[in-house]
């Protein structure tokens, strides 16, 4: 891996905004991205077409689905080909989130597109309660080799089960970028908010810190910022943790902003080269066959 800058983009993106009117944003601030020296700009989980679960969408799941199907589009599509004129403009790769529909499925996926166009996508591969009746699941991870690195995806849920880092580690990956959506009670009075903050950085912490250090690669965690729709408030708490598990950025909550990080590939190698726990240099498959079998 080659030393690089990311940029993170802790934005808000509402539900009542357009596609439009957050494409366009979106292009403002990965333009701010690369004037500060970002070669890799990530913006947040479905930062294009909108989380689209907001009170009435959970409680009446046929809103919910029209909102969907209303705003999702294939991915390659319009909203891709915009991304990828911002991309090759500004000589950076851009990674970010948006509805994937494709033979009436919406998927929540994270597109990835270079200063050469089209990369390719993730879906979301594990789905929780408030979600499943409205996302389609997506089947294989992918590792992206952009030259200077390898980058994994892990969006929101799927950070929760080890085995999706694993799998992405054993495949390549350097980098993991995990978008992620969390909210909070934006009601709430302000020390209760920011204890709701304090308790998703520690547990950013236990999570995303163990994610890097189990294999060596650094992780970037993004939340989006503001009211996402009705009862949906995202905090903001965005962090990045380098091959050891260290917290290296962080950003400040309720505000959009930029988190600049520079990852170096020399942290990589130490580790993976040198570190006598580099778990990956001393696994024994043939004795994980458990792992695969169903639980009841």
């Amino acid at each position: 891996m080659e030393d690089f800058r990311i940029a993170l983009l802790q934005l808000n993106l509402p539900q009542a905004s357009s596609v439009h009117e957050n494409l366009t944003k979106i292009t403002g601030w990965v333009r701010r991205a690369a004037d500060a020296g970002a070669r890799l700009v990530m913006f947040g989980e479905l930062g294009v077409t909108g989380y689209l679960l907001d009170s009435r969408g959970l409680t009446e799941p046929g809103v919910g689905a029209a909102l969907h199907y209303r705003r999702a589009e294939e991915i390659p599509g319009p909203a891709t080909q915009k991304l990828a004129a911002v991309a090759r403009e500004t000589g950076v790769t851009i990674v970010g989130g948006m509805g994937d529909l494709q033979a009436g499925v919406v998927y929540n996926a994270v597109v990835v597109v270079s200063p050469e166009g089209y990369v390719g996508k993730q879906r979301k591969l594990h789905m929780p309660d408030p979600e499943y009746r409205y996302y389609g699941v997506g089947s294989d991870l992918r590792v992206f080799d952009l030259g200077y690195c390898k980058l994994g995806i892990s969006i929101c849920f799927d950070n929760w089960f080890p085995e999706t880092s694993r799998i992405l580690a054993l495949k390549g990956a350097e980098v993991l970028l995990s978008p992620w959506m969390w909210t909070i009670p934006h009601d709430a009075p302000d020390d209760e908010r920011m204890r709701a903050v304090e308790y998703r950085r520690r547990t950013h912490t236990k999570v995303f810190a163990a994610r890097a250090l189990d294999n060596a690669m650094y992780v970037l965690v993004l939340d989006h910022v503001g009211l996402e729709a009705e009862g949906f408030e995202m905090p903001g708490v965005s962090m990045a943790f380098d091959p050891f598990g260290d917290l290296i950025g962080q950003t400040e909550p309720f505000v959009e902003q930029i988190l600049l990080v520079d990852l170096k590939g020399s942290e990589i190698e130490k580790y993976r080269t040198y570190g006598h726990h580099y778990t990956l240099k001393y696994r024994r498959p043939e004795i994980y066959g458990e792992l695969a079998k169903m639980v009841s």
